[in-house]
């Protein structure tokens, strides 16, 4: 690949990143002070990923709803990948149960990124020129209708899900 396209996908990061830091730059600077929903189904999303990354021991039933039997993860919002992972590590030794919020909040942010970079490639497979390309990707991922889901349910939030998919389609066929 030459010096040219490297420059261009680095382009296709930063320029998202430069406005979402614009945008939410203040919760990027201290992601687990702020919750994006402090109630509601937001709050029950948070409430669910924190205690089912710390007391379950299951990794796909939770105890913290539906007494006495539980349910499973996917019902309460728990983000079960997320959490799982975390579950994962800490069996491993590395706890990261306290900063959950913040690991929540950066991974739906930095979703906008991937997806603006994730189009930007779609874009460019269709043979649409570079500077439209990063330009109309930026605009098509921070005017997402799943940012709206960052007010309660967070995990429809993430922005890159529909790109990546649509990219692999693409791909595929």
């Amino acid at each position: 690949m030459p010096l040219n396209k490297y420059l261009r996908s680095l382009s296709a990061l930063l320029v998202p990143f430069i406005i979402l830091f614009v945008f939410f730059g203040s919760i990027l600077k201290n992601p687990g002070n702020y919750f994006f929903a402090p109630g509601g189904d937001g709050l029950k999303s948070y409430f669910g990923s924190y205690y089912h990354l710390k007391y379950d021991e299951k990794l796909w039933h939770s105890v913290n709803q539906n007494y006495p039997y539980g349910e499973s993860v996917f019902y309460g919002d728990s983000q079960p990948f997320i959490t799982n992972i975390l579950i994962l590590l800490k069996n491993a030794g590395l706890d990261l149960s306290d900063d959950l919020v913040a690991i929540l909040n950066l991974l739906m942010l930095f979703s906008i990124v991937f997806g603006a970079y994730i189009l930007y490639f779609l874009l460019r497979k269709l043979g649409l020129p570079y500077l439209y390309s990063l330009l109309v990707a930026s605009v098509i991922a921070f005017l997402s209708p799943q940012l709206d889901r960052l007010g309660g349910h967070f995990s429809l939030s993430y922005v890159f899900m529909i790109p990546l998919f649509l990219y692999l389609y693409y791909r595929f066929f």
